[in-house]
């Protein structure tokens, strides 16, 4: 080799690591802001101030956050990243999720409660209708007092009663069948 080669190639490399260390703003960090809990417009105007970008990677319902609140940041805050570094953004969504009401009639009082829970519903007034044949068997599902449909679309935490058989005399006023008691709770049997 030639030494006016080397001494280009070496001139050429040592030029090459200062232009990457340039271009890769090599040893510039910016501390992440804490912007959890923050609107997205203050959290937004906050990440610029840092010299960053932020993406919304996914929006989420929580009931203790405010609509449109920073949920999750990352990466986490106090981490050191490069200036103009994308910071991804969990958002709390604007309002409370929809969700199916299920078919609870004819399934049985616990599994009806399992359902209902899976769903994100609450279990509301329970009343109880004398049957002698069927005991602890889901009949009707109400919303604010009237007949619901499964899949019908609901807000997440809605309250559902439930007209539910008991085959205990004891729990129905006479022995007519479907007669009504309503109880917060009755054991299950």
């Amino acid at each position: 080799f030639p030494s006016h080669d080397t001494a280009f190639i070496g001139a050429l490399l040592v030029l090459l690591f200062l232009w990457l260390g340039f271009y890769t703003r090599h040893g510039v960090k910016v501390e992440v802001p804490n912007i959890k809990g923050m609107s997205l417009e203050k959290a937004v105007a906050t990440l610029e101030e840092y010299d960053l970008r932020f993406e919304v990677s996914d929006t989420i319902y929580e009931e203790r956050l405010k609509p449109n609140a920073v949920a999750e940041q990352n990466p986490m805050a106090g981490s050191g990243v490069k200036p103009g570094r994308i910071i991804y953004l969990k958002v709390n969504a604007s309002g409370k999720p929809l969700v199916n009401m299920p078919n609870l009639v004819d399934k049985s009082f616990t599994l009806s409660k399992a359902l209902l829970k899976n769903y994100g519903l609450e279990l509301g007034e329970v009343t109880y209708k004398y049957n002698e044949y069927s005991h602890n068997l889901v009949i009707q599902q109400f919303y604010q007092g009237d007949s619901i449909a499964p899949n019908s679309r609901l807000e997440k935490g809605s309250v559902i009663d439930l007209w539910v058989t008991t085959n205990k005399k004891e729990f129905a006023p006479d022995s007519l069948f479907l007669d009504t008691i309503v109880s917060p709770m009755l054991p299950e049997f």
